[in-house]
């Protein structure tokens, strides 16, 4: 099915290592984060990856005296040479999808090893399924499984960086596909140079998590007293009993990173060359019955396309559209900073917040905004806030449209809303906690509280179930993380013989629980009803439940560190989603986080 191929016409030119490091540092380099020392590599075998490679080998050797001869140059400031010391490692999957498959994958790892880089082969498990190239969903499956074996391997490897080699003929089709499947606007932007690992929602360590110490330092909870007053945590000491604990924000994750999006397939053919790189041809991905990506590129390949069609011209639109994006993604920021939050409570995953005057526009007075950038901004702005509290992964502009109308009627005209009224959104609830005493300008003044939907019936709601610990497990008694309810990791360590669960609190766990507590954690537990999970967002917190007989009892709620005095043998640690989840490039709390 694939083959080693060396030789391949060609007349372009191959890319220098001085382009690819002055690419490589443009988009690695400016993320903000703190980065391994050891980046992952994603190669196939094909000829794009193997291009990523050969480069990668390279980066080390590459002069500094070569900084001032290339047209691309790279800064020879110290901060630019930590390139220098970076070390890579090769994952190359193994899909099983085909007789040879973990023959060809070995081949590969081999060529790379003799290119210095160390190199690991990843082979997917299929559960038993004897020929999964048979499915009518292969492709979407290969893709997910690739993804979290990949983040596994990386997070395993203490590895937060990995590159992708999608170049501009990618970018091409990707947009094609994306027009086909009826996406448009920002839909149509291509795909990022920077983003979180896709398909791996849930997966500790790999997807948004992993950075912070599984023990809490005193470093962190001067972070949390020093909190920027935008964002406030109620209560933030640590040494009075009477109040409640806050919680860390997760951190971490892995990023993938696309330094060839800049570059066209045929200079990476042309790098293979020059650099004597062998690759594979997988001989299906020149069959445009496989998969639509395939169509698209034998079409491109075989005919004369429209001038509006052509690779110069879509690049040129995937451009403007990125750049009108992020013009967008900034100015709803700006607004955002504008905004007043309180009580952002991390124990109950709520906040208050009494959104910024939209009028006049945030930005330069001069730019005429349209009607449909002031949605676009406006709808970008809610998603922010959304995000902070939402359970989803994610939350598409679409699903805010008609939330506009509830939050910004003066934003639009023609809209008549006498007053604020509670509504429901992504999984939150919207409820106005105050207006202005102006009755023609109801909406000057009102504050909202935003917080966790209340579960509905017929839908099942989240739960955990930690077994007891097991006999082999002495030396690590920690349950692996687990995400709960979109919105919180939390491990657990179980000494007892029974199973522990994690799920909603209920009404009918007030009253024992209440019995339950001590002096100090009873007037936490009052406090926390009474002035933060209020109504029903109280049947939104999660509850440790023991059972006992086959009879449940709630022994702790965990985000509030409020324990009952018939707890024994538990012991847990929790932290709160990372909140800049999808919103990297365009949200700024005034902290930094890895």
């Amino acid at each position: 099915m694939g083959s080693i191929s060396k030789v391949l016409p060609s007349s372009a030119s191959p890319i220098a290592v001085g382009e690819f490091v002055a690419s490589f540092l443009a988009i690695w380099g400016r993320s903000g984060r703190k980065h391994a020392e050891t980046i992952g590599l994603a190669v196939s075998g094909g000829v794009d990856s193997m291009a990523l490679a050969a480069l990668c080998s390279q980066i080390n050797q590459f002069p500094e005296h070569h900084h001032a001869s290339t047209n691309h140059q790279v800064a020879s400031r110290p901060r630019d040479k930590i390139y220098q010391k970076l070390k890579f490692r090769a994952f190359v999957v193994d899909h099983g999808a085909r007789n040879g498959s973990d023959m060809e994958a070995t081949a590969v790892s081999e060529v790379l090893e003799e290119r210095g880089i160390i190199t690991q082969v990843l082979k997917i498990d299929w559960y038993g399924i004897s020929n999964p190239a048979s499915l009518t969903n292969f492709e979407t499956l290969a893709r997910k499984y690739r993804f979290q074996i990949l983040g596994k391997a990386c997070r395993d490897h203490g590895i937060n960086s990995l590159l992708l080699a999608h170049h501009e003929d990618d970018q091409v089709e990707t947009t094609i596909m994306r027009l086909l499947a009826g996406q448009r606007g920002s839909g149509l932007a291509g795909m990022k140079e920077v983003s979180e690992i896709p398909e791996c929602h849930g997966i500790w360590g790999v997807h948004e998590s992993g950075g912070v110490p599984n023990f809490l330092q005193q470093s962190q909870i001067n972070f949390f007293n020093s909190l920027p007053k935008r964002i406030i945590q109620t209560n933030r000491k640590f040494d009075d009993s009477k109040l409640l604990s806050p919680l860390l924000l997760e951190t971490g994750g892995v990023r993938i990173y696309r330094p060839l999006l800049r570059f066209p397939k045929d200079r990476l053919i042309a790098t293979c060359k020059a650099e004597e790189m062998p690759w594979f041809e997988d001989l299906t991905n020149k069959d445009p019955t496989v998969t639509t990506r395939n169509a698209i590129r034998y079409v491109y390949n075989s005919y004369s396309m429209p001038a509006a069609l052509s690779k110069p011209s879509l690049l040129q639109r995937i451009q403007k559209l990125r750049l009108k994006k992020e013009a967008i993604l900034e100015e709803a920021k700006l607004l955002f900073e504008k905004c007043s939050i309180t009580d952002f409570d991390l124990r109950t995953g709520t906040l208050r917040i009494r959104f910024c005057s939209l009028d006049p526009p945030a930005l330069d007075s001069k730019v005429l905004k349209s009607r449909e950038r002031q949605r676009a901004v406006t709808v970008e702005l809610l998603r922010i806030v959304v995000m902070l509290v939402t359970p989803l992964e994610n939350v598409s502009l679409p699903s805010l449209n008609k939330s506009l109308e509830r939050v910004f009627p003066q934003r639009f005209e023609g809209i008549i809303t006498p007053a604020p009224t509670i509504f429901t959104v992504a999984g939150l609830t919207f409820e106005p906690l105050s207006s202005s005493t102006d009755i023609s300008n109801p909406w000057e003044q009102i504050q909202w509280r935003v917080s966790r939907q209340p579960y509905t019936s017929g839908v099942p709601k989240p739960s955990l179930s930690i077994p007891p610990l097991s006999p082999s497990k002495t030396q690590n008694p920690w349950s692996d993380w687990a995400l709960y309810d979109g919105r919180y990791w939390i491990r657990v360590k179980n000494h007892t013989s029974s199973p522990i669960s994690v799920r909603p609190l209920s009404k009918v766990d007030i009253g024992p629980f209440r019995k339950s507590l001590i002096h100090h954690n009873n007037l936490a537990f009052e406090s926390l009803l009474k002035n933060f999970a209020v109504g029903k967002v109280r049947w939104t917190l999660p509850a440790l439940v023991m059972t006992d007989a086959g009879m449940e009892k709630a022994v702790a709620l965990p985000t509030a560190g409020i324990v009952g005095t018939e707890l024994h043998g538990l012991d847990w640690e929790v932290r709160y989603k990372k909140v800049d989840s999808a919103l990297r490039d365009g949200l700024d709390f005034g902290i930094h986080y890895n």
